[in-house]
Parts: C-alpha cells; sequence; structure tokens
C-alpha cells in the first residue's frame, strides 16, 4: 500500500514541475463514470475528424489518438476548436 501512495505523491509532484492539471478519481464510483466517458468520447470524435479530414488510414489511429489529446490538452476547455480554426465565435 504504501508503494502505492509514494507513486501518486511522486506522479502529482511530476505533474505539477511540468505544470499539467491532475483529476484524482476514484476506482469504482459509478458517480464518476461521466467525466470519464465524456472525455473518452472526446477523444474518439477527436479521433474520427482527424483521420476522415486528412483521408488517413486506419492504422495511423494512434498517432491521431495522441494528437487529439495533445491539442484538447493545449486548448483546454475555455476555446472551442471552431473559434481557433475560424477565428470567430459559432453562430448557434
Amino acid at each position: 500500500m504504501a508503494e502505492k501512495s509514494t507513486f501518486l505523491v511522486n506522479s502529482i509532484v511530476i505533474c505539477s514541475k511540468w505544470k499539467f492539471g491532475v483529476n484524482l478519481s476514484c476506482r469504482y464510483m459509478p458517480e464518476q463514470n461521466g467525466v470519464a466517458k465524456r472525455q473518452n468520447r472526446s477523444v474518439v470524435e477527436a479521433l474520427r475528424e482527424i483521420l476522415e479530414e486528412k483521408s488517413l488510414p486506419k492504422f495511423y489511429w494512434a498517432e491521431a489518438v495522441w494528437t487529439a489529446v495533445y491539442i484538447q490538452y493545449r486548448i483546454g476547455e475555455k476555446v472551442s476548436v471552431y473559434e481557433l480554426y475560424f477565428r470567430r465565435k459559432p453562430n448557434l
């Protein structure tokens, strides 16, 4: 048990050093499933868009996932991808 807590503390220290956000969640807690499902869905949607936009074969999915996650973490939740690409807010 001490190894897991030491690993967690070391992980948090490394993430804070490199200025990564740390979101801790409890395992087997159905209340937190929604957050994980939404994050996974966002990554899958971005993955599909990357592959379709550039007409890439499906064996590039791993690189597309890395790219999608990288973009989502760089952008954050303040600005949508549409706003970054077109430099204006979407007309909803």
